[in-house]
């Protein structure tokens, strides 16, 4: 699913990765190596990287002054994240940013923006995320958002609320993602998922654009099948 509002622009970005809960080797991992391999795309391209999460990983090392570790486990720090990018970017600045945990439905399906995700110690409902995105950051600042996590489709709220920003996700509102599918029914392992997918493809090709990247790997989803 796919969702872009765009026009021309000259500007800095930046690379955001917010990662939830990980309770399992099966969340390390696959949160893991997608977020390093969006990191290693935006190293190629120059960008600075933010990795908000419970814990550091093994390669957030100090090796590179422009990868900065920030840690995140509740709404509040969410908060602290949105300020930090907003002192780092100016208007017309895109941020790339990945939100990637456990996604749960909404109870009813008229509140379809209600889903939720796990960060590391509280849940968090998409559109209250939105609303500290978008108080925080100018709408002169773009987004383009990836949220390959359960339920995710709500979170193209965000694109909706702002100018130039596009979101990719895994599923709508109401199916679990490629992947995590399987842990419904008491297997969780870390084999492929939409998060390894996507960030595999702007890995190799750090120039491809959003849509791109999103249709090729919808080409091969379940869903779509």
């Amino acid at each position: 699913m796919l969702v872009c509002i765009s026009d021309l622009s000259f500007s800095k970005d930046i690379t955001v990765a917010i990662l939830g809960a990980m309770p399992s080797s099966w969340e390390e991992q696959d949160f893991g190596q997608t977020s390093l391999h969006l990191t290693r795309a935006a190293e190629k391209r120059g960008e600075e990287v933010i990795i908000a999460a419970p814990f550091k990983m093994n390669f957030i090392n100090g090796r590179n002054p422009d990868l900065t570790y920030h840690n995140l486990e509740k709404e509040k720090h969410v908060k602290g994240l949105m300020e930090k990018i907003r002192q780092m970017t100016s208007p017309g600045d895109n941020v790339n940013l990945l939100i990637y945990g456990h996604g749960s439905p909404t109870r009813f399906e008229s509140k379809y923006n209600s889903t939720s995700i796990q960060l590391g110690d509280e849940r968090i409902k998409t559109d209250r995320m939105v609303k500290i995105i978008n108080k925080a950051l100018p709408k002169s600042i773009s987004i383009k958002t990836i949220a390959p996590y359960c339920f995710s489709g709500s979170i193209h709220l965000l694109s909706h609320s702002r100018n130039n920003s596009c979101s990719v996700a895994a599923s709508d509102y109401r199916t679990p993602s490629q992947g995590e599918s399987s842990c419904f029914f008491g297997s969780c392992e870390a084999v492929r998922s939409y998060g390894m997918d996507i960030a595999q493809l702007i890995y190799n090709n750090p120039q491809i654009s959003l849509a791109d990247a999103h249709e090729l790997v919808s080409e091969k989803d379940f869903l779509n099948k």
